[in-house]
């Protein structure tokens, strides 16, 4: 029996041997590889770990940047830019309305004027028109108005103006008032005592002297000669007082 167990063994030595070397590699191998993935696995658990720490971190900071240009520059901006556009276009609008307004508004009204005495008109202006001066003894035009007043009856400004001319000794005219009234020239004649000179304003209704009588027109008796020019023609006192 025993010579049978050695005789078995003997022929299957080298075998058992060749065996059990190559079981201890295998064995010596698992270990180191085991050793080296254990290493290895750890150092990518913990590099992965770093990531995932940093990675959320990273996420945040970039949503947050995202959110600082939607809300400083980018919605500021546009609601800048809009606020401006809507300014923009109010005051637009706003100077559209005022240049119609101003180019719809009525030119300034012309100053108003009221009679400088008051009476009857006794010779009214006649233009181109002859008539016969009495006192004169002549046909001439009648540049003006002629209308009555008494004697040293009070004489107003129809209307505010500079006075130009004031003199008390005009051959044919008497005392001579002229007052400038817009584009309007005023032209009083026949008066006894001038109030005003050269170079005064005037607002309507001042008192510029009293009324006498005209040297050219004497054969009227006392009244107040009015003659109104403008662009350099004369026109119809009468219709100017209204």
């Amino acid at each position: 029996m025993k010579k049978r167990f050695s005789g078995f063994w003997r022929g299957k030595g080298f075998y058992l041997a060749l065996t059990l070397v190559i079981a201890g590699a295998a064995t010596a191998s698992f270990f180191a590889v085991n050793s080296m993935m254990t290493h290895f696995g750890t150092g990518d658990t913990q590099s992965r770990i770093d990531g995932e720490e940093t990675t959320p971190w990273d996420t945040q900071s970039a949503q947050q940047a995202e959110k600082k240009q939607e809300d400083v520059p980018v919605s500021s901006s546009s609601s800048s830019a809009s606020q401006s556009g809507a300014s923009s276009q109010a005051s637009s609008q706003a100077s559209s309305a005022a240049s119609s307004d101003a180019a719809s508004a009525p030119a300034s009204p012309s100053p108003s004027y009221v009679w400088p005495v008051e009476g009857e008109v006794t010779q009214s202006f006649t233009g181109d028109e002859l008539v016969y001066n009495e006192t004169m003894g002549d046909w001439r035009t009648h540049n003006g108005i002629d209308v009555v007043s008494k004697f040293g009856g009070a004489v107003f400004s129809p209307s505010a103006g500079e006075v130009k001319l004031a003199q008390t000794d005009d051959a044919l005219w008497g005392g001579v008032v002229e007052v400038q009234s817009g584009d309007v020239t005023l032209r009083f004649c026949g008066l006894d005592e001038v109030f005003v000179k050269e170079g005064d304003t005037l607002v309507q209704g001042d008192s510029i002297g009293v009324a006498g009588e005209v040297p050219a027109e004497a054969a009227a008796g006392a009244h107040l000669h009015v003659e109104c020019m403008q662009g350099g023609q004369y026109i119809d006192p009468a219709k100017l007082f209204g």
